[in-house]
């Protein structure tokens, strides 16, 4: 591994790590601490995770012995694996197994498709490698797996239905894929929350920026691991990049400047930020590749 294929830096102290602390999350991990954020560039996917998470200190630092582990990958489409809609299935099996060399008692993997849930989890390779990986890969396409929950912070989402699985994990791992459409659109961190509750396609109705924002009061992974491919032509482009952080706000801020973009004209980013529920204001241009 090359030390100029990485950009790690320190977040402010006080960014908390874990789910958010709420009575239906009582038996998660809540504790704070601030992290770092490493940038992988180059390889692919299993293989930005592999060598990041070594300079993030290793899964271990989330991850302790006897814990339950949640997994929430992005698996929302009937798309085949390195297609770049869904996330790789060789870094959910890297995942998975590194948090059974944590200690992890048991992982358990789900998301809310898009597209009919039993083609998306079986098309997009998720499903085979996360069994064979010994993962619990759980159905989310029935409302009967969420219960309600209520804040009395969030702006607008006022209460919001969350997959049970959640309730009884310690640790909360959000595995997205970041995709910048020709519209202007970003799909990242934050939007892949949004497959953890029943109103999905509510939630991510054009115009509900305030909503995906809130759901940050609710939902706090305590690792965020982005990753961005093209797809298969371009795998293991050195374009290709994979983000590991304590936070998903930091993380869609920093893909969207390695995309050219500017942070600061997402809304539902620039809502969170003031809101003091993510990190928004990543520079960078001002931090040298190592």
């Amino acid at each position: 591994m090359k030390r100029r294929n990485f950009i790690q830096f320190v977040f402010p102290a006080g960014l908390t790590s874990g789910l958010l602390s709420h009575a239906f999350l009582s038996h998660a991990t809540t504790q704070g601490q601030s992290g770092n954020t490493v940038i992988v560039k180059g390889g692919l996917p299993h293989q930005r995770f592999l060598r990041g998470i070594d300079a993030y200190g290793g899964i271990s630092r989330l991850v302790k012995k006897g814990q339950h582990v949640v997994v929430k990958p992005a698996m929302a489409f009937n798309q085949p694996a390195g297609s770049g809609c869904n996330s790789d299935p060789a870094l959910i099996k890297e995942i998975i197994e590194k948090c059974y060399e944590a200690g992890a008692k048991a992982v358990s993997l789900f998301d809310h498709t898009i597209d009919e849930w039993t083609k998306c989890y079986k098309n997009s390779g998720i499903e085979r490698v996360a069994k064979d990986a010994m993962a619990r890969v759980l159905p989310a396409n029935h409302e009967m797996f969420y219960s309600e929950v209520k804040s009395g912070k969030a702006g607008i989402l006022k209460t919001v239905k969350i997959h049970d699985a959640l309730s009884k994990a310690d640790v909360f791992i959000n595995v997205a894929v970041a995709r910048s459409g020709r519209d202007g659109g970003f799909s990242g961190a934050v939007e892949n929350l949004a497959g953890c509750i029943w109103g999905r396609r509510h939630i991510l109705n054009p115009g509900d920026v305030r909503e995906l924002a809130d759901l940050l009061y609710y939902l706090k992974p305590g690792l965020t691991i982005l990753d961005y491919y093209q797809g298969r032509e371009t795998n293991g482009s050195s374009q290709n990049f994979q983000i590991i952080s304590a936070d998903c706000v930091a993380a869609d801020s920093v893909a969207l400047q390695l995309l050219n973009r500017n942070p600061e004209h997402s809304v539902y980013l620039e809502i969170a930020d003031k809101l003091g529920l993510g990190n928004n204001r990543v520079n960078i241009s001002q931090i040298p590749v190592l």
